[in-house]
């Protein structure tokens, strides 16, 4: 097991002061394993299994903000040690690109954002979004439980849990490409940078897709959004003529 001097001497070599306080006074080791390290002027304790398995400091978990609660945005989160030398600038720049991408969003939810080059999630354990080129992505499926599965063109795919109701209306139609997502939403569902959007809106944008062959023959009621075949005269759902 590593030693008290030893992992004392791992936060030292890369954090001669304190990375919230800035001071010099030194760290306690703490825990069974010597994996917890304190600020002996701030009280801030990270985690590290880097302690534990005497290997090079690569990156921390803040478990405790200073005594004044500097860092708690970031508690509970283990980030790299490059962020956490230049951790302030760092989580100011990461948060500014988060708010111009939700400025300048086609759609977006509590925890994903569509612009016209990206799309960014953000799970509900997680301070940053990640983010995905729209240009890499070659299909998006949106499932029963409104959760949004992204197929890549290198054929991996990641499921992105976005709430039940916040797809409600698209997953009717199953599945969207997003190569003609940037014209449909542009032109037909951009509604005050929110995700919801009119059923007529909706279906407008789904009739668009089925015209450019990139769904089935279906046609959606411009009222009320409702799938029908294409031999129907009248909408299945609320009688209106389908034009």
């Amino acid at each position: 097991m590593v030693r008290t001097d030893e992992a004392k001497a791992s936060m030292l070599k890369i954090f001669p002061k304190c990375p919230i306080c800035y001071q010099n006074k030194g760290y306690d080791v703490l825990g069974a394993d010597k994996d917890y390290v304190s600020c002996r002027k701030c009280y801030a304790t990270w985690q590290s299994d880097d302690f534990s398995k005497g290997e090079k400091l690569s990156k921390l978990k803040l478990t405790q903000p200073s005594k004044e609660g500097v860092g708690r945005l970031l508690l509970g989160k283990t980030l790299s040690v490059d962020f956490w030398q230049n951790w302030r600038e760092e989580l100011k720049a990461k948060l500014d690109l988060q708010t111009h991408a939700r400025a300048n969003s086609l759609l977006q939810c509590d925890n994903a954002v569509l612009t016209n080059n990206e799309f960014r999630y953000r799970s509900n354990d997680e301070i940053f979004e990640n983010s995905w080129l729209v240009s890499d992505i070659s299909m998006a499926i949106v499932q029963d439980d409104g959760s949004l599965m992204i197929i890549f063109k290198d054929e991996t795919r990641k499921e992105f849990n976005l709430g039940i109701d916040t797809w409600t209306k698209i997953s009717e139609a199953g599945i969207l490409l997003f190569g003609g997502i940037g014209t449909i939403i542009t032109g037909n569902m951009a509604i005050n940078n929110k995700i919801k959007a009119t059923s007529q809106q909706w279906a407008s944008g789904i009739n668009m897709l089925i015209s450019k062959r990139r769904l089935p023959e279906m046609t959606y009621c411009k009222y009320c959004g409702t799938k029908n075949a294409l031999t129907e005269f009248k909408c299945v759902h609320c009688g209106a003529i389908l034009s």
